[in-house]
């Protein structure tokens, strides 16, 4: 395998006047970087990356034959080595990047280091990233106009007194609908401590699934992947197991043969982890296509739950977890802590989130992409494992994020610990009147888990117990029905909904309902 570094970009010329490490110019004299166009924080993408997948940037408006030639923060190389382990590896403490062009013969391994640009008066750290590429402006970057530019600054202008006032004024809040249309809402984070607090239990339920997932797995004769296909296929037992989930399956045509990748969210894990099946059936896992048992290839179900799970408990041992800092209302934004970098997320309209990694004072630096999936509140699972972390940073409902929760009897009980941990939350930042809404909205995710005998949709026929029909409601499906009427009845008196004891309300609706199916209907 062939190195060399990479110092201008490969197509010819210094790449846009940036400083090396000691801040000496790379490739360019003086007076050439003062005729340099200054630098801009801009975002970009490729068509090896996912649709919508967009990685922040600077860029000083300088292409090669039509293209890009962007300058990555540390931020956005961290994303970009996890989007492609195949390709790019970074080495954050010798501040290098390597990036490995497999269509060379043989495959050459292309190191850029740091450098610095100056943006609005301030020294950047940034790498170069794909020398050669075709890089182009992300979708958004390409439609921004000053009308875009004005609406955002003013939907970030004093959102708490607009809000009160939606809230308390009928005749402004239709007038302000009428005028913006029937989907307006403005943000409420509190409704996500209810719909966060039962989507938890969904996952903690889910969770302690993997070991007897496991256990029957291995009892039962697997058979050796040797097609994409089988790879696939097995790669899903593993993640049922789990109760995991992954993205769909998408092409990479920057490798010699065929791979599909996905991203895969393990429950009580914050960060994705990128998964790769090859043509041959080999499963990658973050890059490696071993287990770690004796390096044997991930063509087994056995090798890929093993590499999962070391996957899972090196992050769990090698990040700190994150902690809840404080909320601006006045912005929109719930802000945590993660070692010594403070990030924020950031409503912007409707069902729609960014993550910000901010300055010491609070102020958005870099804009940390998303996935698509993760976009709205009602699928946005690494918000979900944020807000259980507040949680247990504010009432230590949980030990940390290295341990895995233990796992409930039952999605029943599971419920019960969620929403008794939720009393607090309420406590700590009272419901709004919109929050409610979400409290039904909840129930969707009830659905998704096995065995609670609750679907989104009503079935046509009645539902069985024990052989004999039965038209009662699951226990998890009174539990938020319970907690749904209670909240609406609070505040159709106009009450405050921090004094409600759902953990009583819960138990009671779980102690009702399985009365009801022990008796049967109509006794």
């Amino acid at each position: 395998m062939n190195k060399k570094q990479v110092e201008n970009f490969e197509q010819g010329g210094a790449r846009n006047g940036a400083q090396g490490r000691g801040g000496e110019t790379s490739g360019a004299s003086a007076q050439h970087r003062s005729n340099v166009p200054p630098f801009r924080q801009t975002a970009v993408t490729g068509d090896w990356l996912a649709e919508d997948q967009d990685i922040p940037a600077y860029t000083n408006g300088v292409l090669w034959n039509g293209w890009q030639q962007p300058l990555f923060p540390t931020s956005s190389v961290r994303l970009i080595a996890q989007l492609m382990p195949a390709e790019v590896a970074f080495d954050e403490a010798a501040g290098v990047v390597r990036v490995t062009d497999e269509h060379q013969e043989p495959a050459a391994v292309v190191e850029s280091s740091m450098e610095q640009i100056e943006v609005d008066g301030k020294l950047v750290d940034v790498f170069c990233v794909g020398s050669g590429w075709c890089w182009e402006l992300a979708t958004p970057e390409q439609g921004a106009s000053e009308r875009d530019k004005a609406r955002a600054v003013l939907s970030r202008y004093r959102y708490q007194r607009v809000a009160d006032l939606y809230d308390q004024d009928t005749e402004f809040a239709n007038a302000l609908r009428v005028l913006a249309g029937t989907e307006f809402e403005y943000p409420d984070y509190s409704y996500l401590l209810v719909r966060q607090a039962i989507s938890k239990a969904d996952r903690q339920f889910a969770s302690g699934t993997v070991i007897q997932g496991t256990q029957q797995m291995q009892q039962a004769e697997t058979a050796e992947a040797r097609t994409m296909e089988e790879g696939k296929a097995l790669l899903d037992q593993a993640l049922a197991a789990f109760g995991a989930t992954r993205t769909p399956w998408e092409e990479r045509g920057r490798y010699v043969s065929p791979w599909e990748y996905c991203l895969v969210s393990l429950p009580n894990v914050s960060q994705a982890v990128s998964v790769g099946v090859s043509a041959g059936g080999v499963v990658s896992v973050s890059g490696v296509p071993f287990s770690p048992n004796g390096r044997k290839l991930n063509v087994w179900v056995e090798e890929i739950l093993a590499s999962l799970v070391a996957w899972r408990d090196a992050k769990a041992k090698g990040n700190p977890p994150l902690e809840f800092v404080r909320t601006d209302r006045d912005n929109c934004r719930v802000y945590y802590r993660h070692g010594a970098k403070l990030y924020a997320f950031q409503k912007e309209r409707r069902d729609h989130f960014q993550l910000f990694e901010c300055t010491q004072d609070g102020e958005p630096m870099y804009q940390v992409p998303l996935k698509p999936v993760d976009q709205k509140p009602a699928n946005y699972p690494e918000f979900g494992r944020w807000v259980d972390l507040e949680l247990a940073q504010s009432f230590g409902s949980i030990a940390g994020l290295s341990a895995v929760a233990p796992a409930p009897e039952s999605h029943d009980q599971a419920l019960v610990n969620c929403l008794s941990d939720l009393v607090q939350a309420v406590e700590f930042l009272p419901l709004g009147v919109r929050g409610i809404k979400a409290v039904h909205a909840a129930k969707v995710s009830l659905g998704k888990v096995p065995g609670t005998g609750y679907s989104i949709h009503q079935p046509e026929a009645p539902a069985e117990l024990d052989g004999k029909p039965t038209d009662q409601q699951s226990s998890a499906m009174a539990v938020a029905e319970a907690v749904f009427e209670a909240c609406q009845r609070q505040v159709e008196k106009g009450r405050s909904l921090s004094n409600l004891n759902l953990s009583v309300i819960a138990e009671r609706a779980i102690s009702e309902a399985s009365s009801a199916l022990k008796t049967g209907p109509g006794k």
